[in-house]
């Protein structure tokens, strides 16, 4: 959020705001893979919602918001394990807070995405007044919580975790609008997306996590190693567990049909 900078700027110095502008230079690079799926489904989104069919619309909204954090797994996790050794291939040297700021940004874009299709269907409904009040509210008290714990003497990072608390309470908030406006199904989204999401999330970070932590080498076999063991791992948990039965039969259908057509070419 902008001003967090400033704040961090203000009772930390340069060197801190410097590690905390190259995290979200990074987390920024990261989010691009999610925001292409949620711009995508926005559309659909609007177009379900404008033709009533809003069991179409409740549909695209939980698996949006499943896609896309599925997606920001299989690129994050690899980076939220192995960041000491990307920050120095690209920088050589780089400020000390650096990975731990960029491990907290990820987090919290994580639990943004979650909520990201929620606030596109809202606005497809058009009655934005009470989430622009309500959630906007919410989120402004980041700046004033910063500025507060980093006052009292507590550490930047704990100023930057606080804040993902903030974007979690969202989450709930908007949920309870689209219930109100169109009846959406919350406890789906929750059991779907939320609880579901979070399982994948142990599975797929401890495997890379606990691999990294085991061959302690710090070199580029054990980054490579690590990065395709993270990718393959998130894949398949993602693919057994993580999507709906016709989007599996739909993957398997193209999947079939490149490896049939590939065949006929040669």
């Amino acid at each position: 959020m902008q001003g967090v900078n400033i704040i961090i700027n203000l009772f930390c110095g340069t060197i801190v705001n410097a590690a905390y502008g190259i995290a979200n230079t990074v987390n920024n690079i990261i989010n691009t893979f999610a925001a292409n799926i949620i711009t995508a489904a926005s559309p659909q989104i609007v177009k379900s919602y404008a033709q009533k069919h809003l069991d179409e619309m409740f549909s695209l909204v939980i698996n949006t918001a499943k896609m896309s954090s599925y997606l920001l797994l299989v690129v994050g996790i690899p980076v939220f394990v192995e960041i000491e050794f990307l920050l120095k291939i690209w920088l050589g040297e780089y400020p000390p807070y650096a990975p731990l700021f960029l491990r907290i940004i990820l987090v919290q874009s994580w639990v943004k995405t979650l909520g990201e299709p929620t606030i596109r269907a809202l606005h497809a409904i058009g009655n934005i007044k009470l989430l622009n009040i309500v959630v906007g509210v919410i989120l402004l008290l980041i700046l004033p919580i910063s500025y507060f714990l980093m006052r009292f003497g507590y550490p930047p990072e704990i100023a930057l975790g606080a804040n993902i608390i903030l974007w979690t309470v969202a989450i709930p908030i908007r949920l309870m609008l689209l219930r109100r406006y169109c009846g959406f199904p919350v406890m789906a989204y929750i059991k779907e997306v939320v609880v579901l999401g979070l399982a994948i999330v142990a599975i797929c970070f401890t495997i890379p996590y606990m691999t990294q932590k085991m061959l302690a080498n710090e070199g580029w076999m054990q980054f490579l190693f690590v990065v395709v063991l993270s990718v393959i791992t998130s894949i398949t948990i993602i693919y057994a567990i993580g999507l709906p039965k016709h989007i599996k039969t739909k993957i398997s259908y193209r999947i079939r049909h490149i490896f049939e057509h590939g065949i006929k070419w040669h």
